[in-house]
């Protein structure tokens, strides 16, 4: 009797971000915070874009918002979006 040699599935192997990856999401971040800070005015004067984690830092007379809480809030309604469709 021969036996046929058994195939074993190979799952694919998570590995971990490699420098280029984590620098695209950097940037993509920092985009983010840039079109954030461009329309904080338009989005305060409709009543939004003001969520709990968001950062207001004020460096050389100069107001920056950090929109931590918003991306994360963005994030999680684009995964279920994505994940619905």
């Amino acid at each position: 009797m021969i036996l046929a040699p058994t195939v074993r599935s190979v799952s694919p192997r998570v590995t971990a971000a490699t420098g280029c990856e984590r620098m695209r999401w950097l940037i993509v971040f920092v985009l983010a915070c840039l079109v954030f800070n461009h329309l904080q005015s338009w989005l305060a004067r409709i009543g939004l874009g003001r969520v709990p984690g968001d950062f207001t830092v004020t460096v050389a007379g100069r107001k920056l918002y950090l929109p931590v809480g918003s991306s994360l809030l963005l994030t999680l309604l684009m995964n279920v979006l994505m994940r619905w469709w």
